[in-house]
Parts: structure tokens; C-alpha cells; sequence
């Protein structure tokens, strides 16, 4: 559905940029507002959430939240940023009518189909694509705002230059991260959790699998310079490049953690607002909107805004170590530092000396005879669990019981480079939990249908992996050296004595040379609440009247509560003022405080206290009603059949546009062109049409991704292949086989456009392949518009069947089902939308992680990303390339045309079990993609088995034990066949 960019870039001047801070709970939310944040943004319980493990909020708060944001000049962002299968739109419809009605500002989308659904529901409603859409060109954009985008969150893999390049050809929102973590993978392209432990980070349920530890090889031998966490990314802090981002024309900066404490929230946004503000009042003066602005040129940094020291403006909040992610270079060399993949916190120092437990002994019990430490350290852990901070500690004493400190902890001697207190949490260490030898005992035959292994079992990724290689504590102890004097606090610059309590993760032993960090502060002051919203009340008491109690904002509404009966009049006692006054004072925890309080008292009336307190309680209610935002229209009537009548209508056009008959849409040619279409499914007649019954046989395809596999694949009597190649001059070279094999070849473009990569998508083009694989929005269009043939791949994340009627609307003639789909949203699909135009993988290794971050250079002897490039043999191509896991799997690496990096998982996938059935329903096409390395044998016995399949030489049962034969060391059915966990409206 092409719809106009309802929401342009203001016409005066370019605002000042908004600061958006994230809310997982009502803690975080009122944090950021103290935080000095411009917008949050949040999640429902109700799923549809790409942080479903984050508290999040209910349906039913969803108004009392705006009314909180809104009362303190907010605005707030609702994130519906995960795929919607096809049984989930009525759940999705019933949500948006919600947040409509609560005055939601703006929603975050990521899947294409809900971004038709939402516009339709409620056409006022402001849309952002999420980053999990991937957008990170202009040209993509271009594409994206066809479904009434106003606002992109762009990949944290642009560079400020690449995003200024975006905001030079794009007049839409541009909002970008500045704080917390950052993935390994393009977000919306990883499917690591997926394929590891059945959790679809595409469905908001990321098991971080990238924060687990690898070991990266090379030719069998272990490469130690890139750490036991190779694919664990520090964590992103920009804060003192707000200038520049600014200057490129970002127009909010994001800050990631929704799963994280208040604490958190509130240190980082105040940060960030402190330096917002101090660079836009050098850039755009006292008005905050910048009327003149050469956005061809970055500033650079400017001494008068002074340093800015990110570990230290963030000492006491969570972080893996910082990093300015790839903002200042595509190919960073601090992105990865590979010691840990959980909280580091602020450097301490360097573990001098190491004392015997006899000397740690006496330090104890010197510092043990100081209740009032003790009771300090206690009352810091019972804080510190309140904020949701995660450091490495103890656990903390019941209530009521005092911690027990051992008398055996080894003392440290340390030299500080920071302030440090008795309760502080310290972590100490930096071992690598891996060994070389690392199990290869997993490489066993596997037998269908056992049960997992105990083994396999753990290889599912934890919701939060714990460092396992970090002695973590409390300090219980700190003596100054030389004197041997008890402190209750150490600063910066002295050597001192410090004793932990006992950690029960303290793994390896402690020894001179290791870093300690602080992880968490007791002595932080406690957290400031919001500014309250001032209001005047006023209580009038009258004999024979009803008892009134209005309140007045600074702004101008008015409430009123009154009594339903008049007062009576007091016989004996008067009523007391100040204690009427008192009662209608207390508005305690609510977001009101009381500027002004004016009793008026006629007469003798008799006013009960409870009379009072009841009027405030509703007078209270009546406040937070009058500041929730008016809510957006919507239409009375569900959009979905339309909705679905249109893709049938867009199946249509794109046989049409590929010449088939009409026959293979199922319509019959004497009936009505729109009859069946009223309800947007297809005739029940040809719901289980089968191939014997006069459709076509379903083609399958292969995808190659060397040139040995296109000459293997060719001598195995395959008529079409995909072709997926690192370099040019093997391009050329498969174009010549194909030709001379007389095959049908299709270009696959690579998954990532950035700016000025359209040149990579020509040269594919300049080839004159028979059709192009699109893995992108930018490389759908350029294609559709040269080549007839386009199919959209899995990549652009279609799980339901208005994603993929968009697709074909944007050109594409096929679209292949993305890898979070399972077998029963699929059947779902082509419930609405004609089988003949799905195109299915159904025998792949998984590309876990699709990253920037060039693995090869990483390990090379330098230690620097990108230098490869500069040799004439690139990293890449000396020696054989894997990912080991903890248990011993080697997972395949493979780069792409843009020099991007895959981690493909080392077991095949297959769904050879299920293609018979999907066949006999109409499904077009049918894939299998080899690794990136294969052993010809194998891929000509593989084809034998699922073209037997599909022509019916033998079923699907038949077909597994056969690929059990070939791939003996790893062979599994994959997810896809699972249902995930889905949503429904009986949860909105």
C-alpha cells in the first residue's frame, strides 16, 4: 500500500534533537523523566515486543502512562517492532486500537505487513521502522516510506559520514543509537538464538547467544589475540559525539536498556541531556531550531565543549566496556575486546599483591568490630538489588541476619584509580574459560528422534549469560597501607588492603596482574524522582451544600470533585480547618503537588475527614484523566479483509508480470475474476490442489557459494541456481558455466545496502543473470525495474501474507519464507495469499550471525579490522576459517560481495520430512543453499534425495534417513516446523 509521508520535516529550521530514553518498568519510566529525556519508549506485556523478557507494561496501564509522560511534557513511543504471523493480526488490531485510544505518540514497527495494518486502523497514528528492518540507505528508506513511515532507526553499523550520507537524500526522521549494547549481527538478521535454542530474536525473545563463548580457528589452530567472547561487542557510548551527529542531521539519539535498572536510565539520559543541551545551544542558539545549516560538513571536535570521558560519566552503571561502536569507523578495532561478556564496570586498578589467609585473617576481624560497616554493606546490597543493578557479588543476607564475612578471603593490595567504599561491588580476573582442547566428543552420529543430550541441552543459550571467569564481591574490608589503618573509604590515587566476601562464581584464583573493576557503588545518592505537576486547590465547605474540592493546573484545566449529599450542619463541634486542609493536602505518591491550598468554611458545617479523602481520591483520578492525551481515530471496522483482498489482487499482477497462467492462481476461467476474493482467501476447492492433478512439478533450486559448487551443482543436473559469490572474477566465471550448461542463474545481492553500495547491485546486474535474489528493499527496486525475475529473499523477514503481498508490490515475482516462520503460520499464509508465489528453504545451514565486524582481521597477527583489504591475499583466503563453541561444534565462516562476514551453524537444517505436503498445497518452489565449503560427494547425493521427494519416488520419511546418511555428524529437522509462541486477543 503506497501511502504519502504524512509526517515532513518542519519547513522553520531543523529542531534541536529529541532524547529518547527507554522505560522497561513504571521505575525506569519516572527515571527517564527525571533524566531530563525528551520521549521514552516502551513495551506491553501483551507481546508483539522485541524485548518480551523485560517487565513491560499491561494493556490496561497504557493510559496512565501517556498521562504520566504527558504530564511532564513527554512524548511516548510504543514498540510493535517483532514479525506478526498470519493467526496474530486480530491480537496486533486489538492492541493498536488500544494505544490508539490511549494517545500513543508514535509505534515502532518492524514487520511490513503490520505497518499496513497499522496504517489502515488508524491512519493518524505516527509509524517508525524499527532497526529490525534493517534500513540503512537511503534508497531502502525510499522504499520503506511507501508504507507512511515518518521516522527510521537506522543499523548501528553506519558510520557518521554514512549517516550523513542518508540524511542528504532522505527528508524522513533519522534516530539513532548513542548508548548501551550492541549486537554482533545486524538487528533483524540474526538468527543465532533461533537456530541455537529455539528463540526467535525476530519474536522478541533474544537468548543472547553472541554474549556465550567461542573460540575463533584457523586451520584447526586456536586464534587467543580475539579472546573467549570473539563475538561479544562492548558497549556503545557517544556522548561526546553528540556534536557531530547532530551536525549529520540526526534527529533523535536513542538510548538501548530496556532491561535495565532506573539507575541506569536515569545516569545515562541526564548525561546525555547535559550534552545535547551544552551542543545545541552552540549550534542552534536560544531558540533550539536551527534556521541556517551546511550539512556538507562535519564539525570537528571543538575544545571548547571539553572532553568527555565516557568511563567515567558512566562509572557506576552497567556496561562491557566502552566503545563508539562503528560511528567513527566501519571497521573498529575496540568493538570487540573478547575478555567478558557481562558487567565490567569502572576500572579500579591492578591487583598488586596478594596477601595469605592469616594476614586476611587479622585485616577481617579489624574491620569486623565496625558494626556500622556492617550494617552499611548490607543496607548497599538490599539498594543495589532495588535498582536492578547486576554486579558481581555475594548473595545478599536474609532480612534481618547479618552477612557472614569468612575470616579466610585473601587480601588485595591495590594501587585505586577511583574512589572506593566498604559495601562497593568490585569484579577481579580476566581468565579464559575455554580450552584449546575443547570437546570434540559432540562430532557423533546422531539417531532420529533421542532425545537431546545433557550436553545439548546446555548448548541452549541462557536468557543472561553469567561470566564464569570473574571472582566477584562485596569489599567487606578496606586497611591503608603502610599504616595498617581501618577506613571506611579509600580515594583515588592511594594503595590500600581490601577484603571481599565470598563469592560463590570466584572460579579461578586471583594473582598479581589482573584488573579490578567496580561494579557497583554503595555510597550512590538515591535516585531523584520527577518534578511534580503543581496545582491550586480549593475546598469549600457550606452547611446544605455538597462539599466541593477543585484543583486548578498552572496551565489552565480545571477539576471538581463534590460530595453527592449536602453537609449537615454541627451541633455541638465546629469543623476544624487545619485539619480539613491537611486531609486534602496529602497527595503523596502521585504525580501532583500542591502549590497553593485555599479552605473556605461557611457556617458550622459537620465535614468527615473520610468525606475529604474520598473527594481527593477522586479528584486525584480526575487529574490524571485530564492530562492523558486525546486519543487518534481509528476505523470502526476491521481493515484486514481489504487488506487481504489487495494481495490477492498483487498475486495477480506479479503472474501477470511472469507470464503464467491463470489457471495457477486457482481461479477457474468461467467464474468471476473477484467472486472468490471477498473474503481475501482462496476457493476451497484447490486448497489441497497436488501436483498430479495437473499443476506444476515445484522447481527446486540450489544456492552456490563457491565455483566449484556452481560446476558440481551443474554436473548434477540442476536447472536453476542461485549464485551467492565473495568476488568478482568468480561472477564472471559462473556466468560462463552457466551459459555454457544452458541453467537458468539468478544473482543473489548481498543481505546489507549502505550508502554508495548500489554500485555493488549494478555490476551484479551488468552480468545479464536471468533473475536476482533481493535481499534488500534498495537491490527489490533496482532489480524490478531491470530483470523480470526477482525474488525477495528471507532476509526481508516475511512471515505472513501482507509482508509478502507488499513485496510483490514493490516487484518482486516470488517471495521465500523467512526462517522465523514454522509450519503452521505457513499454512496460515497460504490460506490468503496463492502458494504458487512462496519460494521455500528447506535445507540450509543457518546463518547465525551476519556482522560488520570481519572476523579475519580479527584474528590476524595485527589485531586490526580492515587491514586485509590492503594485501594482495586477504585474510580471508589464508587457511580454513571456524567458529568453536564451548562444546566443541565448528561452525562455518563465509564472507559475501560487500566484505561482510556470515557464521553459519555447523548442523544441517532440513525439511525434507514436510515438502511432500507443501507441494501437494501449491508451493512453487523449493531451496537448498550450501555452505559456504561442502564435499562434492555430498551435494550430488543430496539433490538425488530431494528431487526423489518432490517427484514422489519416496516420501519424506524415506528422504530424512537417506540425508542421515550423508550427514551423519548433524542433522536436525530445525525450528521452523515448531509454533512459536503466539499472541491473541484474549491477552489484549
Amino acid at each position: 500500500m503506497n501511502v504519502p509521508n504524512q509526517f515532513p520535516k518542519p519547513a522553520g529550521g531543523r529542531a534541536a534533537p529529541e532524547l529518547l530514553a527507554p522505560a522497561g518498568d513504571w521505575a525506569s519510566l519516572r527515571a527517564a523523566i527525571a533524566g531530563g529525556a525528551d520521549a521514552v519508549y516502551f513495551g506491553l506485556r501483551t507481546g508483539f515486543n522485541a524485548r518480551a523478557r523485560a517487565a513491560n507494561f499491561a494493556t490496561d496501564e497504557l493510559a496512565d502512562v501517556m498521562a504520566e509522560l504527558r504530564g511532564h511534557g513527554l512524548r511516548g513511543y510504543l514498540t510493535l517492532n517483532t514479525l506478526v504471523f498470519s493467526e496474530e493480526w486480530t491480537a496486533l488490531e486489538a492492541v493498536v486500537r488500544r494505544a490508539a485510544g490511549a494517545g500513543v505518540d508514535a509505534v515502532l514497527v518492524q514487520d511490513f505487513g503490520a505497518a499496513q495494518l497499522i496504517r489502515a486502523i488508524c491512519p493518524s497514528l505516527e509509524l517508525h521502522a524499527s532497526t529490525q528492518m534493517t534500513l540503512a540507505s537511503a534508497e531502502s528508506i525510499d522504499v520503506a516510506r511507501r508504507l507512511g513511515i515518518a521516522r527510521v532507526v537506522l543499523p548501528r553499523e553506519l558510520t557518521i559520514e554514512q549517516i550523513l550520507a542518508v540524511r542528504r537524500n532522505c527528508d524522513l526522521g533519522l534516530e539513532v543509537f548513542v548508548h548501551g549494547a550492541l549486537c554482533i549481527s545486524f538487528s533483524g538478521q540474526c538468527a543465532a538464538s533461533l537456530s541455537l535454542g529455539g528463540r526467535s530474536a525476530n519474536r522478541g525473545q533474544c537468548a543472547q547467544a553472541c554474549r556465550l563463548p567461542y573460540r575463533l580457528v584457523c586451520d584447526g589452530r586456536p586464534i587467543s589475540s580475539t579472546g573467549a567472547y570473539p563475538l561479544s561487542p562492548n558497549d556503545l557510548a557517544a556522548l561526546d559525539l553528540i556534536p557531530q551527529l547532530t551536525a549529520a542531521g540526526v534527529d533523535a539519539f536513542k538510548i538501548e536498556g530496556r532491561m535495565k535498572g532506573p539507575d541506569y536510565v536515569f545516569t545515562v539520559a541526564s548525561a546525555y541531556r547535559r550534552a545535547i543541551d551544552r551542543c545545541t545551544a552552540e549550534l542552534f542558539g536560544q531558540s533550539g531550531r536551527a534556521t541556517a545549516f551546511d550539512s556538507l560538513k562535519l564539525p570537528s571536535d571543538r575544545a571548547e565543549l571539553g572532553p568527555i570521558d565516557a568511563a567515567t560519566a558512566f562509572a557506576g552503571t552497567f556496561s562491557r566496556g566502552f566503545c563508539r561502536g562503528w560511528l567513527q569507523n566501519e571497521h573498529p578495532s575496540d568493538l570487540v575486546a573478547g575478555l567478558q561478556p557481562g558487567h565490567r564496570g569502572q576500572l579500579l586498578g591492578v591487583v598488586e599483591a596478594v596477601l595469605d589467609a592469616v594476614d586476611a585473617a587479622r585485616i577481617s576481624r579489624a574491620n569486623k568490630s565496625n558494626r556500622r560497616q556492617r550494617r552499611d554493606a548490607s543496607t548497599a546490597d538490599r539498594a543495589a538489588a532495588k535498582r536492578g543493578s547486576c554486579p558481581a557479588r555475594e548473595p545478599i543476607a536474609a532480612a534481618g541476619r547479618r552477612p557472614q564475612f569468612p575470616p579466610a578471603q585473601p587480601a588485595l593490595r591495590i594501587w585505586l584509580t577511583a574512589d572506593l567504599a566498604l559495601g562497593d561491588g568490585i569484579a577481579i580476573g580476566l581468565a579464559e574459560p575455554l580450552a584449546n582442547d575443547l570437546g570434540q566428543a559432540v562430532d557423533q552420529p546422531k539417531r532420529r528422534g533421542r532425545r537431546k543430550t545433557a550436553d545439548e541441552e546446555r548448548s541452549m543459550p541462557a536468557a543472561a549469560p553469567a561470566p564464569r571467569d570473574v571472582v566477584g564481591g562485596r569489599v567487606v574490608a578496606i586497611t591503608s597501607v603502610p599504616d595498617g589503618r581501618p577506613q571506611d573509604r579509600a580515594f583515588a590515587g592511594e594503595t590500600v588492603l581490601v577484603v571481599m566476601g565470598r563469592s560463590p562464581s570466584a572460579l579461578v584464583s586471583v594473582r598479581p596482574g589482573m584488573l579490578v573493576f567496580k561494579t557497583d557503588d554503595a555510597t550512590a545518592a538515591p535516585l531523584p524522582v520527577p518534578k511534580k505537576m503543581a496545582i491550586d486547590v480549593q475546598v469549600r465547605a457550606v452547611a446544605g451544600e455538597p462539599l466541593t474540592l477543585t484543583a486548578q493546573f498552572s496551565d489552565g484545566p480545571i477539576c471538581r470533585a463534590s460530595s453527592p449529599e449536602p453537609l449537615a450542619s454541627a451541633s455541638c463541634r465546629p469543623t476544624d480547618a487545619d485539619s480539613v486542609a491537611a486531609a486534602a493536602s496529602r497527595f503523596g505518591d502521585t504525580p501532583f503537588t500542591v502549590r497553593q491550598l485555599d479552605v473556605q468554611i461557611d457556617g458550622m458545617p459537620l465535614v468527615p475527614l473520610s468525606l475529604v479523602n474520598q473527594l481527593r481520591r477522586d479528584l486525584i483520578g480526575l487529574l490524571l484523566a485530564a492530562r492523558r492525551p486525546p486519543g487518534h481515530a481509528t476505523l470502526s471496522e476491521s481493515p484486514l479483509p481489504e487488506l487481504r483482498c489487495r494481495a490477492r489482487v498483487s498475486a495477480q499482477a506479479a503472474f501477470a508480470r511472469a507470464g503464467q497462467p491463470r489457471e495457477r492462481l486457482g481461479e477457474p476461467e468461467d467464474r468471476p475474476s473477484g467472486a472468490e476474493m471477498t473474503d481475501g482467501t482462496l476457493p476451497t476447492g484447490i486448497r489441497e490442489r497436488s501436483v498430479e492433478a495437473g499443476g506444476k512439478r515445484p522447481m527446486l533450486t540450489a544456492l552456490c557459494r563457491s565455483v566449484d559448487q556452481v560446476a558440481a551443482t551443474l554436473d548434477a543436473g540442476c536447472r536453476e541456481l542461485i549464485v551467492d559469490l565473495a568476488d568478482e572474477n568468480d561472477w564472471r566465471q559462473a556466468d560462463r558455466l552457466c551459459r555454457q550448461a544452458g541453467v537458468r542463474w539468478l544473482a543473489a545481492a548481498p543481505r546489507i545496502h549502505k550508502p554508495g553500495e548500489s554500485v555493488l547491485i549494478e555490476r551484479l546486474l551488468a552480468l545479464q543473470p536471468d533473475g536476482v535474489l533481493a535481499r534488500n528493499l534498495a537491490a527489490l527496486t533496482m532489480a524490478a525495474s531491470r530483470v523480470g525475475n526477482v525474488v525477495a529473499d528471507y532476509s526481508l523477514n516475511a512471515v505472513n501474507e501482507l509482508s509478502a503481498a507488499w513485496l510483490i508490490e514493490q516487484g518482486a515475482s516470488r517471495v521465500a519464507v523467512a526462517l522465523d516462520a514454522h509450519l503452521g503460520s505457513v499454512d496460515q499464509w497460504m490460506e490468503h495469499l496463492s502458494p504458487g508465489l512462496l519460494e521455500m528453504v528447506v535445507h540450509l545451514h543457518v546463518p547465525m550471525f551476519h556482522t560488520a565486524h570481519c572476523l579475519y582481521s580479527a584474528g590476524s597477527c595485527c589485531g586490526r579490522a580492515g587491514v586485509c583489504r590492503s594485501r594482495q591475499r586477504p585474510q580471508c583466503r589464508r587457511g580454513r576459517w571456524r567458529v568453536k563453541d564451548r562444546l566443541g561444534i565448528d561452525h562455518s565462516i563465509g564472507r559475501d560481495l560487500a566484505c561482510r562476514v556470515t557464521v553459519f551453524h555447523a548442523w544441517l537444517q532440513s525439511a525434507v520430512e514436510w515438502a511432500p505436503r507443501l507441494a501437494r498445497r501449491g508451493l512453487g518452489r523449493f531451496r537448498i543453499e550450501w555452505p559456504p565449503e561442502l564435499e562434492r560427494n555430498k551435494l550430488a547425493a543430496t539433490l538425488s534425495v530431494y528431487r526423489d521427494v518432490l517427484e514422489g519416488r519416496c516420501d519424506g520419511q524415506t528422504g530424512w534417513r537417506r540425508l542421515g546418511e550423508i550427514y551423519p555428524n548433524g542433522l536436525t529437522r530445525g525450528l521452523w516446523r515448531v509454533a512459536r509462541p503466539s499472541w491473541s486477543s484474549e491477552s489484549v
